[in-house]
């Protein structure tokens, strides 16, 4: 009965509930110059956390890949983040879901 009881509460309460959002986010550009440093400005200055990052370097292409996963955020921002990475110089590709 407890348990039940609970159950109702909490499915009252769930929408006041702050729940972050998670963003996968893909990235390929030229390995020079370093972007980095200018994702990491974009993204706190949308308040976004970096809650995961994988980097891979490919030396023969000259290429570097970022795969983020990104919260804090509260509704979908895939399309307007990957249009403001896009003005970024070197990008050749952005994947998000």
């Amino acid at each position: 009965m407890i348990a039940l009881f609970s159950l109702l509460i909490l499915k009252k309460l769930e929408p006041h509930i702050n729940k972050d959002r998670y963003l996968h986010l893909n990235i390929t550009a030229a390995a020079e110059p370093d972007i980095f440093p200018q994702l990491e400005e974009i993204f706190r200055n949308r308040a976004l956390r970096i809650s995961s990052i994988e980097v891979d370097h490919n030396l023969q292409d000259k290429q570097v890949q970022y795969r983020f996963v990104l919260t804090r955020h509260k509704r979908r921002i895939g399309r307007d983040l990957s249009s403001e990475i896009a003005t970024l110089g070197g990008i050749h590709k952005i994947h998000f879901k």
